[in-house]
C-alpha cells in the first residue's frame, strides 16, 4: 500500500466498481446505445474513469510496470478526447508521463494541442519545456495562482528540495485540490491526494529527494521509476 488513508480492501472495491462502469459505458458505445452527438462525451467519461483507476492502482501499491502499461493504453485515448479546459487531468497526465519517462514526442503532442487551444499556463510551460530541454518562459502567468503560485515562486527562486518539502507539508493539500476531503465522504469516491506535478518537477530539476521519500502526497517511487528508460510511448 502506498496510500495511508484507506486500506487495500477499500481500493479493491473502488477499482472493481470503476471497472464495471467502464464496461457498461463501453458496451453502450459499441452497441450503438449512445446518440451520435453524445459519443465523444461518453468516451471522455470512460477515459476519465480509466485515469482514476490507474491512479487508484498506484495508491493501492500496484507494481509501477503495470501503471506504465495502463498509461500507455490510456494516453492515446486521452488525446482522442482531449479537453484543454480540463486542467487537473491535463496536469496529472503530463506529470505522470514525465515521471514514467514517456517520449518527448508524446509530451509535445499534448503541448501542441494546448497551444492550438491557446491555453497558456506557466505550469504547462515548465513541465513541457523542461522535459524537452527548451528554455522556460517564466513571464507566462499561472491559470491557477492560488493553487500553484507558491510552487512557481519556489522554482523560480531556486529554493530547492527544502522549498518543495515545505510546500508539500504546508501548502499542497487544501480546499483547491481536486478530490479535496473525499476520504471523509460516504460516496467512496476517494482515490488519491498525490502531488504528481511536484514529483515531475523534482525529477526535471534533478533534486535529491531523499527527505521526501516518506512524505504524504509525494509519489517517490514513481519519480524514480526506471530512470534509465528513454520512454514507454513513442
Amino acid at each position: 500500500m502506498r496510500d495511508k488513508i484507506k486500506n487495500k480492501l477499500y481500493f479493491d472495491k473502488y477499482i472493481e466498481r470503476q471497472m464495471k462502469r467502464v464496461l457498461i459505458y463501453s458496451a453502450d458505445v459499441n452497441d450503438g446505445q449512445i446518440k451520435e452527438d453524445r459519443i465523444q462525451a461518453v468516451k471522455s467519461l470512460i477515459n476519465n474513469i480509466d485515469v482514476n483507476i490507474m491512479i487508484a492502482k498506484y495508491s493501492r501499491g500496484d507494481d509501477i510496470d503495470e501503471i506504465g502499461e495502463i498509461y500507455e493504453d490510456v494516453f492515446p485515448k486521452w488525446l482522442e478526447v482531449f479537453e484543454p479546459d480540463y486542467y487537473n487531468k491535463n496536469i496529472k497526465m503530463l506529470s505522470i508521463g514525465i515521471c514514467l519517462g514517456v517520449s518527448k514526442n508524446s509530451i509535445m503532442k499534448v503541448y501542441e494541442m494546448l497551444c492550438t487551444s491557446r491555453k497558456e499556463d506557466w505550469l504547462y510551460e515548465f513541465l513541457v519545456k523542461s522535459y524537452i530541454g527548451e528554455e522556460v518562459d517564466n513571464d507566462i502567468e499561472l491559470l491557477f495562482k492560488k493553487q500553484y503560485g507558491k510552487l512557481k515562486k519556489i522554482i523560480i527562486e531556486s529554493d530547492g528540495i527544502m522549498g518543495i518539502k515545505n510546500y508539500l507539508s504546508k501548502n499542497w493539500y487544501n480546499a483547491n485540490v481536486e478530490n479535496y476531503n473525499a476520504h471523509n465522504l460516504s460516496n467512496n469516491n476517494y482515490y488519491w491526494y498525490w502531488s504528481f506535478e511536484v514529483g515531475a518537477i523534482v525529477k526535471l530539476l534533478g533534486l535529491d529527494d531523499t527527505i521526501l521519500k516518506d512524505m504524504k502526497y509525494y509519489p517517490y517511487d514513481l519519480v524514480h521509476y526506471k530512470e534509465e528508460r528513454d520512454g514507454i510511448i513513442q
